[in-house]
């Protein structure tokens, strides 16, 4: 009895301690599938430069409307990377112009996630929207930027990081006027209306 006691507590304590701290809007990481698999150089590079290999130390690389989709040794470990890392700002406010945890603009929190990664995209969301290649909506995938436009002009003023695809809900994170770094989905009234493209960077 003592002993059935001891598992069915053990038991307990570890499924509980197996909760996330991350909306449950969202799907947590892969659960250490690839955890600590790249430890070194991931080798990020455009992927018109497919054949250049880099041996010593991870250069930077910046993408923009000239520039072929990004590729690496292991793209969907990046593409998870970036996902923890931009989900790891949840809750921070948002600050027109702003980059840090102290304040993010929306692309201010996309911009800093990959320049953390070594990729540079352009600072806004305007010219975010012309990188990469145009994707259905019904197409997108984990890893895709999407654009909407809020302002009412039908203008490209904000974008999100497709962080879950289930069917036809999509959810990104991004930073929001209201509440700041938070996960949305495109089956809010919302951003369902204020809808404009979906761009992929990820070969």
């Amino acid at each position: 009895m003592l002993k059935k006691s001891c598992y069915l507590l053990f038991l307990l304590i570890a499924i509980t301690s197996c909760k996330s701290s991350k909306p449950t809007i969202i799907t947590s990481k892969k659960e250490g599938a690839k955890k600590g698999k790249y430890e070194g150089n991931l080798n990020i590079r455009l992927a018109k430069n497919d054949s250049k290999k880099s041996s010593g130390k991870q250069e930077n690389i910046t993408i923009n409307s000239s520039s072929s989709l990004i590729t690496c040794d292991d793209t969907d470990f990046l593409i998870e990377l970036l996902i923890d890392a931009s989900l790891d700002n949840i809750g921070s406010p948002y600050r027109y112009g702003g980059t840090t945890k102290s304040g993010f603009d929306c692309s201010g929190l996309l911009f800093t996630t990959f320049k953390n990664h070594n990729i540079i995209l352009p600072r806004t969301s305007s010219e975010m929207s012309k990188v990469g290649k145009d994707i259905r909506l019904n197409n997108t995938k984990k890893g895709d930027l999407i654009f909407f436009s809020t302002n009412g002009k039908g203008t490209i003023n904000h974008v999100g990081f497709v962080v879950d695809v289930r069917n036809d809900d999509i959810q990104f994170v991004h930073s929001s006027t209201k509440k700041g770094v938070i996960v949305s989905s495109t089956t809010e009234a919302y951003y369902k209306k204020a809808y404009i493209s979906t761009r992929r960077i990820f070969e």
